[in-house]
């Protein structure tokens, strides 16, 4: 709990000025509501609180954080927390919640530099001396509203599928490590630990087992289950597992899965899941698995900026992808043949059913349309990125 911030003494321009907004407290709490209406109404498309609920909040906020400022009155933190705690419930995002208090500081700001009376550069200068003191009872507003929102999500979420797919959310979302860490905790879950998080594109069918790990002795997980991809977030105790997760999975047939490296900061789940989500996209369609983040450095290159990879693959393969469709993946499954095999043609051919001589020119023919020679290390490299793009887009 946050303690009371004690009143303090301001200077006289600064009491000043905030005597004189006190005055039009009324028209100035019309004003910031109405501004926060409008960017929550940006945000969200809609306002979720009533225009009477909201001035009457503004009305209040506004006046303590003024008086707090003339020195008066100690930030009343107690009502910030219950606020908090009111539009959690209501449905306010905590990005509009915090944006309020960002416009409301600047509002608070504009106003009290317009009653320095013009050319007074002394007064201004005194006025911007008392920033941080205004800057810091802002921080303490945030602080406490964060927290009230945070309280809510705890008391209302145990036992709930749809609560803890809300706080999951919250542990998955933009970076607010106090957050963040209280859904963590309501969750279940310590702050600190052995964590991993696995992405399973399962198409629109949802699992019929929805116990998708083989030793649930291991692991303790939460999922986040959607179409036609699901989340895994799991506290991985077993260190003898040292891939933790995609070791233990159990995926259907047909299934491509992402897996991200252990973390031990559970408030890291988001950056996480972004790993996994680019292990995902190094699992070939056409071959589902299981793919570790980092396995495959090339592939997760090509993962990590997708539109990319594929706007050069398609300029670098352009002479092989306008062919025919046969011939075109012909050519492509030899030269990943040929990849896979190491550069030996002897054993592609092998893996291909066909003749060394076969796989042989079917690389020229590559060369001759991509300008690309299989022999060069550079050109190569190109080319295994090429494909890389074309097999996992």
């Amino acid at each position: 709990m946050v303690p009371h911030l004690s009143a303090e003494a301001p200077s006289g321009v600064v009491a000043a000025a905030v005597r004189s907004a006190l005055a039009d407290l009324d028209a100035m709490a019309a004003e910031l509501a109405a501004r926060v209406t409008a960017a929550e109404t940006e945000l969200s498309g809609a306002s979720a609180v009533s225009a009477y609920d909201r001035r009457e909040a503004v009305t209040g906020r506004l006046g303590n954080f003024l008086l707090h400022l003339a020195g008066e009155v100690p930030l009343d933190l107690d009502a910030l927390r219950a606020l908090g705690r009111r539009r959690a419930e209501q449905g306010v995002s905590l990005i509009a919640l915090l944006d309020a208090v960002r416009i409301g500081g600047q509002y608070a700001w504009e106003e009290l530099t317009a009653r320095i009376p013009p050319g007074d550069g002394e007064g201004a200068g005194v006025l911007l001396a008392e920033a941080p003191r205004l800057w810091s009872a802002l921080s303490a507003v945030s602080g406490e509203l964060r927290a009230g929102y945070a309280d809510s999500l705890t008391a209302s979420a145990r036992g709930s599928r749809e609560k803890r797919d809300e706080l999951l959310d919250v542990l998955l979302g933009p970076p607010d490590v106090g957050l963040q860490a209280t859904a963590a905790q309501s969750l279940g879950l310590p702050r600190y630990g052995r964590f991993q998080i696995a992405v399973v594109e399962h198409g629109q069918a949802l699992p019929a087992d929805w116990t998708l790990l083989g030793d649930t002795r291991e692991v303790r997980s939460l999922w986040r289950f959607d179409r036609p991809v699901s989340l895994c977030l799991a506290e991985v105790a077993a260190v003898r597992h040292v891939r933790g997760l995609r070791e233990i999975l159990r995926p259907a047939s047909g299934w491509r899965i992402g897996v991200s490296r252990c973390f031990r900061d559970v408030v890291q789940a988001s950056a996480a899941r972004r790993q996994a989500l680019i292990a995902l996209g190094t699992v070939s369609a056409g071959a589902p698995g299981v793919a570790l983040y980092g396995e495959d450095p090339l592939a997760t290159l090509v993962a990590s900026a997708p539109d990319t990879a594929i706007e050069v693959a398609e300029e670098l393969l352009h002479g092989v992808l306008i062919l025919p469709e046969t011939e075109r993946d012909t050519l492509l499954s030899t030269l990943d043949g040929w990849f896979t095999a190491g550069g030996s043609t002897a054993e592609a051919a092998r893996a291909l059913f066909c003749h060394r001589n076969t796989v042989r020119y079917r690389l020229r023919r590559i060369e001759e349309l991509t300008g690309l020679s299989v022999s060069d290390p550079r050109a190569s490299a190109q080319l295994l990125m090429a494909l890389h793009a074309r097999l996992t887009r």
